[in-house]
């Protein structure tokens, strides 16, 4: 890549840049969708890919993205009725304490 189409490619991805969450939050405004505490993973090569959700650092993973999507609404329910703690311990227990990293 020139460093000309570069730079089109900076300022044509800058028009998407929408700031960070709120109160120091790392995470981009344009990742952070519905699900949002929630996120949706995906691992394994592209024709044998295992689609999951994660939050507070588990991870579940299953062999089709309706059902994580289903389970992963679960827990930004439980986190938005009973609040973070609730979601976390629901989280651990679906996922059987398997954490994202590491």
């Amino acid at each position: 890549m020139k460093v000309k189409d570069y730079m089109i490619t900076q300022q044509e991805n800058q028009e998407f840049y929408e700031g960070h969450l709120p109160n120091g939050n790392a995470v981009q405004k344009h990742s952070a969708g519905d699900l949002y505490p929630v996120i949706m993973v995906a691992k394994g090569k592209p024709n044998e890919l295992q689609y999951g959700y994660s939050y507070a650092g588990y991870v579940d993973y299953y062999s089709n993205q309706e059902d994580a999507l289903q389970m992963a609404k679960r827990v930004k329910q439980s986190y938005d009725t009973f609040g973070a703690e609730a979601a976390r311990e629901l989280m651990k227990d679906l996922s059987q304490g398997v954490k994202l990293y590491g």
